[in-house]
C-alpha cells in the first residue's frame, strides 16, 4: 500500500495534447497516478472535453496552457477565486479519502511558465496565492508542479518550507518540471522516475512517487496475560481479601 493517500504524480509538457490522448490514457491504465499535470496542451474552447477522456479519471482546464486531471474518487474543486488571468495556473483544491496525519486537504497549483515570462510576477503571484489558500485551508498540503523553465524557485520553498523533488534533467541538461511541496517527509528520498516523451517532443515526462509502506520481515508478537486460576491461587487470593475486608 502506498500512503500520502496515495499521491503519485505524473507531470508533462505535452505540446498539444489532443493528438496524444491515447498513448497517455495507456499509460494511465498501467501506472496508478492519482494526479496528472499538462502544460502546454495547446487546447482552444472548440475542443470539448468528450476528446480529452482518459481512463477514470476526471479534468480541470484552464485554455490555453495548464490543464489538471484526477482520479474520480478523489474530490476536487477548482479554486478560481486565486487564479489570475496574467499567470498560467491552475489551482484545484483535493480531498482524497484519505490524508496523512495533520493534513486535512490538499491545495494543488499546475504551472506553466513560459521561458519569456516575468520571474519576479509569477513568483509574487504563487508567494500570494499560496499564502491565501493556508490561510482558507489550515493544515493544507501543498504541491506545486509543472514546467517552470528554470525559474528559480528557492526563496518560495524557503518562505512556505517547500521542498523541489526533480533533481534529474527531463530536458537535455536542464530540470524543467519541478514538483514543490510541503509534504515531503511521505515522498521517497529520490522519488522520481523519468518517462519517455509522448510524441516526437524531447521534453520527459516525470513521475513522482510517496513513499511505500515497509513490510516487516518478522511476524508480529501478541502477548496475552491470563489470571492463574489454579485452586492455590484461588486460596491466596481469598486469604488476601478477607485481610483487607
Amino acid at each position: 500500500d502506498r500512503v500520502c493517500s496515495k499521491c503519485p504524480v505524473l507531470l508533462t509538457n505535452v505540446v498539444s495534447l489532443v493528438p496524444k490522448i491515447d498513448k497517455i490514457s495507456i499509460l494511465i491504465s498501467q501506472k496508478n497516478f492519482d494526479y496528472i499535470f499538462f502544460t502546454e496542451t495547446w487546447l482552444r474552447e472548440s475542443v470539448g472535453d468528450n476528446h480529452l477522456t482518459l481512463n477514470n479519471c476526471n479534468l480541470l482546464r484552464r485554455d490555453r496552457s495548464p490543464r489538471y486531471t484526477w482520479r474520480k474518487s478523489i474530490k476536487t474543486r477548482r479554486l478560481q477565486e486565486l487564479e489570475d488571468p496574467a499567470f498560467e495556473v491552475l489551482l484545484p483544491y483535493i480531498r482524497p479519502p484519505r490524508l496523512p496525519v495533520g493534513i486535512n486537504c490538499v491545495v494543488t497549483a499546475c504551472v506553466y511558465h513560459p521561458p519569456s515570462s516575468n520571474d519576479t510576477g509569477i513568483l509574487e503571484y504563487l508567494s500570494d496565492a499560496i499564502t491565501r489558500a493556508e490561510g482558507l485551508f489550515l493544515a493544507c498540503g501543498i504541491i506545486i508542479a509543472g514546467d517552470f523553465n528554470q525559474l528559480d524557485t528557492k526563496h518560495l520553498c524557503r518562505d512556505f518550507r517547500l521542498k523541489q523533488l526533480v533533481h534529474q534533467p527531463n530536458r537535455g541538461a536542464n530540470i524543467l518540471d519541478l514538483a514543490l511541496t510541503n509534504m515531503h517527509n511521505f515522498y521517497d528520498s529520490k522519488p522520481v522516475v523519468l518517462l519517455p516523451p509522448f510524441g516526437l517532443y524531447d521534453h520527459n515526462a516525470v513521475a513522482v512517487w510517496p513513499k511505500t509502506r515497509a513490510s516487516s520481515s518478522t511476524p508480529s508478537m501478541k502477548i496475552v496475560i491470563k489470571r492463574d486460576t489454579c485452586p492455590s491461587r484461588k486460596m491466596k487470593l481469598g486469604r488476601y481479601l478477607s485481610e483487607i475486608d
